[in-house]
Parts: structure tokens; sequence; C-alpha cells
């Protein structure tokens, strides 16, 4: 059975749905690095559950989201 474009799209199930996340996500902790920025706030911004955004960065970046942002946050300080 074929899948309808809702669920290609939204559901958050794909690489493409995932990799969409969480490029929301980190769009969001670069604007706001200075910041903190709840686990809660990102789910928001990306439109997936906590689960579902961990995953998805683990799917894209082999960590959670929470060490993605101190990593992310760590190179900025160096470079500035």
């Amino acid at each position: 059975m074929r899948a309808n474009s809702h669920q290609q799209a939204g559901n958050g199930r794909g690489p493409a749905a995932r990799r969409g996340a969480v490029e929301l996500a980190e769009a969001y902790i670069r604007a706001h690095l200075d910041d903190p920025i709840p686990i809660s706030r990102l789910c928001r911004v990306a439109g997936v559950s906590e689960r579902g955004l961990r995953n998805a960065f683990y799917s894209v970046h082999g960590m959670g989201p929470k060490r993605w942002m101190l990593a992310e946050r760590l190179m900025h300080t160096q470079i500035a």
C-alpha cells in the first residue's frame, strides 16, 4: 500500500522528516546560542515529540539534542 502525502511529509518517521526536524532545531539553536533553550521549546519549533527529536538527532548526528547544543555552543565560544 502506498503512503499518502501527509504520511510522507509530516509524521516524523522518514529520513527526510527527521532531517527537517533537526534542521529546524539547529537553526533555532544557532539563533539563540546565548539563551537557555529547553528541549520542550525545541520540540515545539521542530514540531515533534521529545522522543522524536532525540531519535532524529541520533539519526542525523549520532548524539542527542542536548549534547549537540553544548558542542555547538562550545564551537561558537572558541571562534568568538
